[in-house]
């Protein structure tokens, strides 16, 4: 799995956490030092992220990004939707098509379907986090300030 849905979450939680914090606005600058990432690879993310609604974003020198939606109408399952390919699997498989060990070829299958099953339950479990709550628990973890971002 590539970085998209880490850099994607990272977004949104620093996204919630600004608002709660009274900004609205938040450059791709910012938030690719936030990151410690270059600018252009937020922008892709931040690119993704407007097409599936989660982010409205405007150009200029008081511009950047923003939550289209409150934090808790936001989920991490929406956000992986959002930059992970549908078919994608959290396990890259080989090309096994052509082998010549015929248990080599069931373990495969079988592990596909145990893969499959776990995939299952980490969508549940990302559809039951809203980025409200993620930002809190990001938040908390600093000990110094505690802000609402249930907007």
């Amino acid at each position: 799995m590539n970085t998209s849905f880490t850099v994607a979450a990272h977004i949104l939680g620093y996204l919630a956490w600004r608002k709660s914090s009274g900004e609205d606005w938040t450059s791709s600058i910012e938030l690719g030092k936030s990151i410690n990432t270059h600018s252009v690879v937020v922008r892709r993310v931040l690119s993704k992220l407007h097409s599936h609604g989660l982010i409205e974003t405007r150009r200029g020198p008081s511009g950047g990004s923003r939550l289209a939606k409150p934090a808790h109408a936001i989920h991490l399952e929406d956000v992986y939707g959002a930059v992970v390919p549908q078919d994608s699997s959290l396990i890259h498989f080989g090309d096994n098509e052509h082998s010549k060990c015929d248990i080599g070829i069931h373990i495969e299958a079988v592990l596909r379907d145990i893969v499959a099953d776990s995939e299952r339950v980490f969508r549940k479990r990302l559809r039951q986090t809203s980025i409200a709550e993620f930002s809190k628990r990001v938040v908390s973890r600093l000990g110094c300030c505690s802000p609402d971002t249930d907007e």
